[in-house]
This record gives C-alpha cells, sequence and structure tokens, in this order.
C-alpha cells in the first residue's frame, strides 16, 4: 500500500502508542513521512526519547519542538507540574486530572505552521474512541473543525489546496489500535504510554498504576498479545 496517496505526511508523534501505529500507518500511504514532536513540559518526558530513539531505528524523518516555556498555562493537568494524578483508571466520561487544555488544538495548529514550511497538506492525528469521553480535543466533530481552522487560516486557502487532517483511529477501541499496530508490525516496545515513570537510573519502567498504564495493560489482554514493553533503557 506504500505511495497509495502521493506526497507527505507530517504525523504528530508523541512516542505512545496510538501515535506510532499512526506512524506506521502513514509510512505505508504516503512517499514522505515526517514525524512531529511537541514538548510541553511533561512529566513524562521519556516518550520524547523513545519517538526519538524509533524515528531513529526506523529512518524517518523528525523534527521536535519545544514549547515548555508556556507549560505554566496548562498547569490545571496532572501530566505538568505538581499536581497529583487522580485516577488510577479512566471514568466512563467527563474529564481527567491528566487533560491538557486545548494541547491538541494547538499541537494541530504547530503542525499546520510546519505544513506551511514544508509545502505539506497532509496532518495525521492519533485521536481515538477510548479517548474522546475523557478529553474533549479528540473527538470527531473536533477534528473536523480543525481541519476547517488549518484551510481557513493556512496560506493553502489562496492557493486552491487543501489541509487534510487523517484520523485513521478516530473509530477504533485501545485494543483495535493494537490489533492493527501488530498488523502494521509496530514495535511495541518503542511505544510508551506511563504518565508517572520510574526512575531506575539508566532505564526506566511504567508504573503499572496510572490510568494510561492500566487501558494498556487492559487492551493488550483483550488483543491477545504479550506487550514487550517492560523498560526503555537510555543507551
Amino acid at each position: 500500500m506504500k505511495g497509495s496517496i502521493s506526497g507527505s505526511a507530517i504525523v504528530l508523534h508523541s512516542g505512545g502508542l496510538d501515535s506510532t501505529v499512526c506512524l506506521f500507518w502513514a509510512k505505508e500511504r504516503f512517499d514522505r513521512v515526517i514525524a512531529l514532536n511537541v514538548t510541553y513540559g511533561q512529566k513524562h518526558y521519556i516518550e520524547s526519547f523513545i519517538s526519538a530513539r524509533l524515528c531513529e531505528e526506523y529512518g524517518i524523518e523528525r523534527i521536535s519542538i519545544d514549547i515548555s516555556g508556556i507549560s505554566h498555562l496548562f498547569q490545571t493537568s496532572s501530566l505538568v507540574g505538581d499536581k497529583e494524578i487522580r485516577e488510577k483508571f479512566y471514568p466512563d466520561r467527563g474529564i481527567i486530572s491528566t487533560y491538557v487544555p486545548l494541547r491538541n488544538t494547538l499541537f494541530s495548529v504547530i503542525a499546520g505552521i510546519v505544513a506551511e514550511r514544508l509545502d505539506v497538506t497532509n496532518i495525521v492525528l492519533g485521536i481515538h474512541a477510548s479517548d474522546s469521553p475523557n478529553y474533549p480535543d479528540t473527538r470527531p466533530e473536533w477534528a473536523s473543525t480543525i481541519e476547517a481552522v488549518l484551510n481557513a487560516g493556512s496560506k493553502f486557502a489562496f492557493e486552491n489546496r487543501r489541509v487534510i487532517v487523517h484520523t485513521p483511529l478516530i473509530d477504533l477501541t485501545k485494543k483495535d489500535i493494537i490489533l492493527l499496530g501488530a498488523k502494521l508490525r509496530v514495535p511495541f516496545e518503542l511505544t510508551w504510554s506511563c504518565y508517572s515513570p520510574i526512575d531506575l537510573g539508566s532505564a526506566v519502567k511504567p508504573c503499572m498504576n496510572c490510568p494510561s498504564c492500566n487501558a494498556r495493560k487492559k487492551a493488550f489482554e483483550e488483543a491477545g498479545i504479550q506487550d514487550p514493553l517492560s523498560y526503555f533503557r537510555f543507551e
């Protein structure tokens, strides 16, 4: 399927499982794929190291942008600053303490800026159905709106070209994403989910107690696949 959509794509790549599945999805469809990693002062910064390692090992072009200088704007989130993560599991519905205000909106606009600079009209986001009950900026109506914003506000509007925001996981659960990742031969050991990594000195391991760890564990069990990630070594 490689090259079935000609041209280039920018994939927002945190280093997490969902965005990595999107990265490999894009690799099968576009001639050129650029992984865009944005750090914002998150406590689980290890995911950025994972993103860099994976892109290096698989020869994927990568751009890293640090906006941690405005992390004070995200202090209501337990992923930034000193707030504790209150939940062990994702609630059925409603805002969770790990919600970062308008993060995906901001990241998508940054992706749009990079897209203009590189003259790329395809952007791939890893939002999915399991997140939409807790994160408003992962819902289908948000994705269509952000696509409209990027089209209305970018130079492409004056060039009769359109930005396409691809959301290949939008209808998938976490279990479905893992099954898709297995088909795409995603190296799950080079993906990170934990919000509270445990420092081992030269390595880190997942806490297995935060909502993201528990969601990952459940999804792998439901998919009938052994999660190969036990720890990540920096060397």
